[in-house]
């Protein structure tokens, strides 16, 4: 007589089998599933907090990318990524798998997105460029200078020069302000830094008059080199008494009347920007400084030029007398004429 164990052992072996070819059979349809290529397009999938893998697996469904949106699930199940996957916003190569998907979901390698903000920049260029940014959450069209200023505790009258200018990397979804908080941040650390290691001898009485001055020089030249030294031209100015008499400054008490040629009536126009009619800085910063121009006014070249004019060429005549500044100016007017002459001939 035979014993249980004889007669069940075959059938147990049979049905183990039998187990092992289909889990076998699942096990590759599922790897080769996941390993296929497949066309996701260039479209940003957006993974919302607290979501999970199911919805973005039937997102992938929905835009006819797979067939069969539980195989990245099942995936995932077997590799034991099932809960580690990270909400955001993802863009994936074409074409990809559903494995190459996967690890890209687990690691976070979430879309990013950069905006530069230039030196010399005004706050109204920066919200301009903000505006057009792809994928930013668009706030700041909705609130004024006084709201922004609430926002980032700025406690001057303007926010005009406390953003630092800087290429910013951001998220899908992020808002325009958190940029400007970012940037506004930087230019606390970059100006208070500047200021702690300044001359002593500077005619300034804070880190904001400095922040202010630095906004003329950015505006002043786009020539690094020439910074200090146009820096020192003002100090020294400042130092004696005279008006600054820039221009810059003249160009944004001018406003929306000013359409890039300044006029002798521009001039004459008495504004709280206006460095021809008034002495001493204006009110407020006139653009959003960088770290050459700040260093520049904290640390300006030693100097006795009082004047300076452009030469044509992006790079400016320095005079010590004023006699000397009326023969440059004559200089560069007689070689506009020139070229202006050569242009129609």
């Amino acid at each position: 007589m035979k014993s249980p164990t004889n007669r069940w052992w075959p059938r147990l072996a049979i049905s183990a089998v039998v187990i092992l070819i289909g889990f076998t059979a699942s096990f590759t349809f599922l790897y080769w599933d996941v390993h296929r290529l497949i066309r996701p397009g260039i479209d940003v999938y957006r993974i919302a907090p607290g979501s999970g893998l199911s919805a973005f697996a039937a997102n992938l469904a929905e835009r006819q990318v797979v067939k069969r949106q539980w195989t990245i699930v099942a995936w995932a199940a077997a590799m034991g990524q099932l809960g580690k996957i990270k909400a955001g916003a993802y863009r994936f190569q074409e074409p990809t798998t559903l494995h190459a998907i996967l690890g890209q979901l687990t690691r976070g390698q979430v879309v990013t997105y950069q905006v530069t903000l230039f030196e010399g920049w005004t706050v109204a260029d920066m919200r301009n460029t903000l505006g057009v940014a792809p994928a930013l959450i668009q706030l700041l069209p909705k609130i004024d200078d006084t709201h922004l200023r609430k926002i980032l505790d700025i406690d001057e009258q303007r926010s005009e020069g406390w953003f630092f200018p800087a290429t910013y990397h951001y998220n899908h979804g992020d808002t325009d302000i958190s940029i400007l908080q970012r940037a506004h941040h930087r230019m606390q650390r970059i100006l208070d830094g500047a200021w702690s290691i300044r001359t002593p001898t500077l005619p300034l009485n804070s880190a904001y008059d400095a922040l202010i001055l630095a906004s003329i020089v950015e505006k002043e030249t786009a020539i690094d080199s020439e910074k200090p030294l146009i820096a020192g031209v003002f100090i020294e100015r400042l130092v004696r008494g005279m008006r600054l008499q820039a221009d810059p400054t003249v160009a944004y008490g001018v406003g929306s009347e000013f359409k890039g040629q300044l006029t002798q009536t521009h001039l004459s126009s008495d504004t709280p920007y206006s460095t021809y009619t008034r002495k001493g800085l204006p009110p407020s910063p006139i653009s959003n400084p960088g770290r050459v121009a700040l260093a520049a006014v904290m640390q300006p070249a030693e100097t006795k030029f009082l004047y300076f004019v452009a030469r044509g060429d992006g790079g400016h005549q320095f005079s010590a007398t004023y006699r000397e500044h009326q023969k440059a100016v004559l200089s560069y007017r007689q070689r506009r004429q020139r070229q202006s002459a050569s242009k129609q001939d």
